[in-house]
C-alpha cells in the first residue's frame, strides 16, 4: 500500500497525532507564524531559563537583529493583500493595550511607507526577535558580560523591494557568501554588496580572533553597529520602539 501523510499518521501513537493535530491548528493562525514554537525548560536539554544563563554567561557575544525579520512570512501569506490599517491595529490593540496608540504612532514615524501588512509586520519582528535581543543585552550590561550589537537595515531590492530588510537576509554577508550562484535571488544585485560584507564578515571574523567586535560594546547604552551600505555606530537607536516593548 502506498504509504501517505494520511496513512503514516494513523500509525503513530495517539499522542503524535494529538501534537500535529496542533500544530496545524497554530499554523492557520497568522499571528503566531514566527512564535507558535519555542524551546520548553526542563529535563537535560534545556535546565532553566536561557535569557538568565546567557545574561551570566562570561564569553562575549555580538548578537544581530534585522529590522524587517518577519516581511518575509508577510510577503509570503496571501491574505496580505487585504490586509487593512484596522486589521492592523486589531494586533496593536492586542499586544500593547492602553499604549497601543503611542506603539502605532512611533512605527509609523519609524516605517515610514508601510502597508498595514508590513506594520503588522514590523510589531511581529520586534516583538519576535528585537525585543528578546534587547532583553539579552540590557541583561548581560547588568552583569558586566561582554556584548556587541548589530541592526541590519539594507533592504534587498528582489521582488520589488517588498522583503525588507528580512530574516536571514544578514547571512550571506555574515559568511560573505554573496558571489555564491543562487544567492542573487534574495539579495539581487547591488554595488551595496562588498561594502555590506567587507563591514560585517570583516568584524565578525576579527570578534572570533580577539573576542572584540570593532565597534564599541552595547556597555547599557544599546550602542549598535547599523549594518547598511553605509555602516554607522548608532547609540540607542530607535529608543521611541524601545520604549514601548519595555514600558
Amino acid at each position: 500500500m502506498e504509504q501517505t501523510y494520511e496513512t503514516i499518521l494513523r500509525g503513530t501513537p495517539g499522542y503524535v497525532r494529538y501534537e500535529v493535530d496542533a500544530q496545524g491548528r497554530l499554523l492557520r493562525d497568522p499571528k503566531d507564524i514566527v512564535t507558535m514554537f519555542s524551546p520548553t525548560i526542563g529535563g537535560a536539554v534545556l535546565p532553566a531559563d536561557a535569557h538568565t544563563r546567557i545574561h551570566r554567561d562570561q564569553r562575549p557575544l555580538v548578537i544581530g537583529t534585522l529590522r524587517d525579520e518577519s516581511r518575509l512570512w508577510v510577503a509570503l501569506n496571501p491574505a496580505a493583500a487585504n490586509f487593512t490599517e484596522a486589521d492592523a491595529r486589531v494586533h496593536y490593540d492586542q499586544r500593547f493595550g492602553a499604549d497601543a496608540e503611542r506603539a502605532w504612532k512611533a512605527y509609523s514615524e519609524l516605517r515610514p511607507g508601510s502597508t498595514p501588512a508590513q506594520m503588522l509586520a514590523a510589531l511581529q519582528s520586534d516583538e519576535s526577535f528585537r525585543a528578546p535581543a534587547w532583553r539579552v543585552i540590557d541583561g548581560r550590561d547588568e552583569a558586566g558580560t561582554p556584548t556587541w550589537s548589530y541592526f541590519f537595515t539594507w533592504p534587498t531590492p528582489v521582488f520589488g523591494g517588498v522583503l525588507g530588510a528580512c530574516h536571514g537576509l544578514d547571512i550571506p554577508f555574515v559568511f560573505d557568501n554573496i558571489a555564491v550562484p543562487g544567492v542573487e535571488m534574495f539579495i539581487g544585485d547591488s554595488r551595496a554588496h562588498r561594502p555590506i560584507a567587507d563591514a560585517l564578515a570583516g568584524a565578525l571574523v576579527q570578534f572570533a580572533h580577539s573576542g572584540a567586535a570593532p565597534w564599541h560594546h552595547t556597555d547599557g547604552k544599546r550602542t549598535t553597529m547599523q549594518i547598511d551600505e553605509r555602516s554607522e555606530v548608532l547609540v540607542d537607536p530607535e529608543r521611541s520602539l524601545y520604549d514601548v516593548w519595555n514600558r
